[in-house]
């Protein structure tokens, strides 16, 4: 883990926590018209809930080089 003590670095890290919180809105976004749906449009939904899934992965593997705050 490093420490944000370069401005850039600093800047990522705050761009990184932005995206991770825009994607978690997203996914609620998603989960509560999913919930509502059915059949291919429910099936569609869910498809896009699981794709946000995969970037909050990979946004949380990014922030893990960052100290825990």
């Amino acid at each position: 883990m490093t420490t944000p003590s370069d401005p850039s670095l600093a800047a990522l890290e705050q761009s990184l926590l932005h995206a991770s919180a825009v994607v978690r809105c997203l996914a609620a976004v998603i989960y509560e018209t999913g919930d509502s749906l059915s059949g291919p449009k429910r099936d569609l939904a869910f498809s896009a809930l699981h794709l946000t899934e995969v970037i909050q992965s990979d946004l949380d593997s990014s922030l893990a080089y960052f100290d825990p705050r």
